[in-house]
């Protein structure tokens, strides 16, 4: 039993006599990464932490966890069907619900491609860089399905060349690349395709080549399918004409 408490600092560098599989009671203290690489898979309240020099041990009652100095990236693995919380400062992340804290990370997994992302109230860009995978505050994400950008305006979805765009079924939101997003007002991507609602919507296209949908500025498509028996728009043909 270690006489820790609330305030507390436990660092993994400091050579603790742990046995493999181990469950520690933290009382609170923060959780301190080791010099490598460090990964944490959280369960509920409950954080395991496994490296290649050191014993995996599961510590419960955390409430902030900061990832050392790594190597080539701490790593942290959500539940299935993870809730996370974007904690407001590069590489920081918030989960069960704001209990729990992680600083300095740099990879966020889950255990199922199910998982929850939550932005703060500032303008903030989305990077996509795969199939449900993205990018922001320093963080790579991936498993992510849905993402709630804040109430701000400026919000942004940064898509693959060749993305194709699918509008939500209520003003700010749309799909990319399997994940939903709500809360966006700007989407880029080079060479995209835009596919409407089975609703009447209304595309307007702007002098340079934007086009607005659904409270939200794309740039970059080419290709609009109005996905309601609409005939589809190909958007270099309309520039080509009006610059004629």
């Amino acid at each position: 039993d270690f006489d820790w408490s609330a305030g507390d600092t436990l660092s993994l560098a400091d050579n603790y006599s742990f046995t493999e599989g181990e469950t520690v009671d933290s009382k609170g203290a923060t959780l301190v990464g080791s010099a490598g690489d460090d990964s944490f898979n959280v369960d509920g309240s409950t954080v395991e932490h496994s490296h290649s020099d050191l014993a995996s041990v599961r510590f419960t009652n955390l409430t902030t966890v900061e990832a050392g100095d790594a190597i080539s990236g701490d790593v942290v693995t959500g539940a299935a069907d993870q809730s996370w919380l974007l904690a407001g400062t590069d590489n920081s992340i918030l989960t069960n619900e704001g209990s729990l804290l992680f600083t300095g990370v740099e990879f966020i997994g889950n255990a199922t491609d199910e998982a929850n992302l939550t932005a703060t109230s500032a303008a903030e860009q989305f990077t996509i860089t795969g199939e449900q995978a993205l990018s922001i505050a320093g963080m790579q994400f991936a498993g992510i399905a849905n993402v709630a950008a804040g109430d701000e305006a400026g919000d942004s979805v940064q898509g693959l060349e060749n993305s194709q765009w699918s509008l939500g079924d209520v003003e700010n939101s749309l799909m990319v690349s399997g994940v939903n997003f709500t809360g966006i007002d700007f989407a880029q991507a080079d060479n995209a395709s835009l596919i409407g609602t089975a609703a009447a919507d209304t595309f307007v296209i702007n002098s340079d080549a934007s086009i607005d949908v659904a409270a939200i500025r794309f740039t970059g498509v080419l290709e609009v399918d109005g996905n309601g028996g609409r005939a589809c728009i190909h958007l270099l043909d309309i520039l080509e004409f009006h610059t004629r």
